[in-house]
């Protein structure tokens, strides 16, 4: 997939998920690590136009209307996306709350 260049917003997804910008998720913790594998199956399914989950995010209180969202759940779909050039994600916003690390 050296040569590959989006030409959608996204990747393939089903009618039940919103299309977000990118730029407006907050981005995950630097030391989040991606599994090969794994990876390498969501890669292949985006190369095959297949329909992938949408990732899981959420709306904290404090977020600023430049990074309204904070990824819950997708990591992969996130990281992958915007690395292939994807402006978009298709997303589920699920309720917030809050967690501790």
């Amino acid at each position: 997939m050296v040569d590959f260049e989006p030409c959608v917003s996204s990747y393939a997804h089903d009618a039940c998920s919103v299309l977000v910008p990118l730029t407006q998720i907050q981005s995950p913790l630097a030391r989040t690590v991606l599994d090969a594998e794994r990876a390498l199956k969501i890669l292949a399914g985006i190369r095959a136009g297949d329909a992938l989950p949408p990732v899981e995010v959420d709306v904290p209180p404090q977020a600023v209307a430049a990074l309204r969202y904070r990824l819950k759940d997708g990591f992969h779909r996130y990281h992958l996306s915007s690395v292939l050039g994807f402006t978009h994600i298709p997303v589920v916003v699920q309720e917030y709350f809050e967690f501790e690390l």
